[in-house]
């Protein structure tokens, strides 16, 4: 598939008590146009790179709804990072919606088209590669954790709000590294169930929290705090901490008693946004995950590898065979494997833990691939 990029400002929206800038963004992917909006915070120095957060919006709802609601752009040009609100494209009766694993989901590439989008805004403003997050609300949350199972070497963090995770994702989902998340969820949504739904096809908070847990290889026991009930609006809410996770890595949750299905507000006792850039800023992508994609980018022309994600044994062919003199074979941490003959056309991975491995050509550049 040939993607084509236009990267057109159509105009300024402006954004109730916000000091920056909200720019309505188009961008060619595939055989569709689509839109986002791009908050740019007050005091945006193009010199120095920001942290840049992908915000999703629910079912049947857009971008501009999600900027609304959430308030992101407020936290945004106090903490001073870029923010996008891409609108998702329609389902089969006609609604928004991503492509997450549930039924009411749409068909479209939405993990093609959030990547390409986070190139995009890459390449025209200065986004530190290490701070790229992902949080959403609702079917926003589903799509922010499928982003973190896929994407994890390129993701810092999550925030999914009153979203969890649909079966075929949750069966499938072998993140590469240890990755932090953050949940929050009201007990009285009714929309998606705190317990989760299984006609709805997706998995209750308990069964996301822990999925997360044991992959981070968290310790079983964990902090609960109440927070202080300041406001008179009958929403009571709990902080559950896990720390002590693989590589430092903390989980966090909030519970928030008798709330329904909406985005936690300033006037509430947690604002949600606040409490999101909370947890994103104690987080960064390991610097030994950079460039992993533009490995794959430079070298795809001369070496294909097959299947990915890979369960036993990764097939390898060469575009020009005299260009290639040496193949290795390291896991994530930079540990070389193996040298592997140039002679083979695979090479077994049957005795190698689930995770992220790279393929190096030529001693220059990494090929990274998952293995279940």
């Amino acid at each position: 598939m040939k993607w084509k990029l236009v990267f057109l400002m159509i105009f300024c929206l402006s954004t109730l008590n916000s000091s920056g800038q909200t720019l309505l963004e188009k961008l060619d992917f595939g055989d569709k146009e689509r839109e986002y909006l791009l908050h740019i915070p007050e005091n945006f120095d193009e010199t120095e790179p920001v942290p840049l957060v992908i915000a999703l919006h629910g079912l049947t709802n857009t971008g501009q709804k999600l900027l609304e609601s959430s308030k992101f752009d407020l936290v945004a040009d106090t903490a001073n990072f870029l923010v996008a609100f891409p609108t998702a494209w329609t389902n089969g009766t006609g609604v928004t919606a991503w492509n997450n694993g549930l039924s009411v989901g749409s068909g479209e590439d939405d993990t093609g088209f959030l990547r390409e989008l986070i190139k995009t805004i890459s390449e025209e403003y200065n986004v530190n590669s290490r701070r790229i997050y992902f949080t959403g609300f609702s079917m926003g949350g589903f799509m922010s954790n499928k982003m973190a199972c896929e994407f994890s070497y390129e993701i810092a963090a999550i925030a999914s709000h009153s979203g969890t995770m649909s079966y075929s994702v949750f069966e499938d989902c072998l993140p590469s590294r240890p990755f932090p998340m953050m949940h929050i969820h009201g007990t009285g949504d009714f929309v998606v169930s705190y317990d989760g739904n299984w006609f709805g096809g997706f998995e209750s908070v308990d069964s996301l929290m822990n999925l997360w847990r044991n992959h981070n290889n968290c310790p079983n026991e964990y902090t609960i705090i109440e927070l202080e009930d300041t406001q008179d609006d009958g929403i009571y809410i709990e902080k559950s901490i896990f720390d002590g996770c693989d590589e430092g890595i903390e989980l966090w949750l909030y519970t928030a008693y008798n709330h329904n299905h909406s985005w936690l507000q300033p006037e509430n006792d947690v604002f949600a946004s606040r409490e999101i850039w909370e947890f994103f800023k104690m987080h960064e992508l390991p610097e030994s995950y950079l460039g992993l994609q533009d490995g794959l980018k430079e070298q795809e022309e001369q070496v294909l590898i097959y299947p990915n994600p890979v369960s036993d044994r990764l097939n390898f062919e060469f575009e020009n065979q005299e260009s290639i003199f040496k193949l290795e074979l390291y896991n994530s941490y930079g540990i070389l494997l193996k040298d592997i003959s140039l002679e083979k056309t695979s090479v077994s991975l049957r005795n190698q833990p689930s995770g992220l491995y790279l393929l190096r050509v030529n001693g220059q550049q990494s090929i990274p691939f998952i293995k279940h």
